[in-house]
């Protein structure tokens, strides 16, 4: 946790702190499910947050890899997300997790890409409504 604190204290300094909101290597071009730490750390720093989607980016399994191959990255950079309705509520997990992913739609949406929690939710609804379409 002290990593967690130690960004949560720059956050409220003023500073900038850049993070990669999935919390995992993504091989694929949608955005997998958001950590709630990113909203966590916002919340709780009351600062809003600024989406920027990387383009292009190299890809790997490796955490490394990435780094050291040579390509063209192309950066957006979105309008700032005002989170301060958020601020009073007792920060519980739905909170988090609701605030989480209106913060990947954004970004999602910045990028040009599916959020796929999204998609996830699509599809399950859409076996729902050929189960209910095949039942009579």
């Amino acid at each position: 946790m002290q990593p967690t604190h130690r960004a949560l204290e720059l956050l409220k300094q003023g500073h900038l702190l850049g993070l990669f909101p999935e919390g995992r290597i993504n091989t694929g071009r949608d955005l997998l499910e958001g950590d709630t730490g990113i909203a966590w750390l916002a919340l709780h720093a009351r600062v809003p947050v600024f989406p920027v989607f990387l383009h292009n980016a190299p890809q790997s399994k490796s955490m490394v890899k990435p780094f050291y191959t040579p390509s063209r990255v192309r950066v957006t950079y979105g309008d700032p997300i005002d989170l301060s309705a958020y601020y009073e509520p007792r920060k519980t997990h739905a909170l988090l997790t609701e605030v989480t992913d209106l913060l990947m739609r954004r970004l999602a949406r910045l990028g040009g890409v599916q959020y796929v929690r999204d998609v996830a939710a699509s599809d399950s609804t859409a076996i729902a409504a050929q189960s209910v379409g095949s039942s009579g």
